[in-house]
């Protein structure tokens, strides 16, 4: 069975060191895969509850809010 994993720039950051120390340590660990998702959607009605972003939260990908 093969493993990947998540980096979540909405609360990792987006330094670009951090991202390849973090993916290094993940392969290191015997990851597969590592993923840097692209856009952050929620669906209406999604019971995660309150989930906002502060306009000046660092994100890899634009997000309009």
């Amino acid at each position: 069975m093969k493993f990947g994993i998540t980096y979540n720039s909405a609360h990792l950051g987006t330094d670009p060191a951090r991202i390849a120390s973090f993916a290094r340590r993940a392969e290191d660990a015997g990851f597969e895969s590592f993923y840097v998702p692209e856009h952050l959607v929620l669906y209406p009605g999604a019971s995660v509850g309150s989930f906002e972003l502060p306009p000046a939260l660092p994100v890899a990908d634009p997000v309009d809010l």
